[in-house]
């Protein structure tokens, strides 16, 4: 990187930084076959879906998991309450 640009860059405020990060994010996230998977992302993905392939049955979808976490929580996602075994719950 430049000198000039990170001095420029050192000038701006906190709320400048950040919208920079985002339009700089939002940049490389329009592309994003150009950015490169790096190899042990690969290796820790290949893994994960051979394991869900082995054992499709252990899990549940994401719909199933919310629809009875929702009606276990009393349709109220964002619950805390007492419990008497537990001390504090969050649903």
């Amino acid at each position: 990187m430049e000198d000039t640009l990170t001095k420029q860059i050192e000038k701006l405020n906190k709320s400048e930084k950040l919208l920079l990060v985002e339009a700089l994010w939002d940049s490389i996230a329009s592309e994003p076959e150009d950015v490169p998977l790096p190899e042990h992302h690969k290796s820790v993905l290949d893994e994960r879906l051979k394991t869900l392939n082995e054992d499709t049955k252990k899990g549940e979808s994401w719909d199933k998991f919310r629809k009875n976490y929702i009606s276990y929580c009393g349709q109220t996602i964002h619950h805390y309450s007492r419990n008497e075994h537990s001390g504090l719950s969050f649903c």
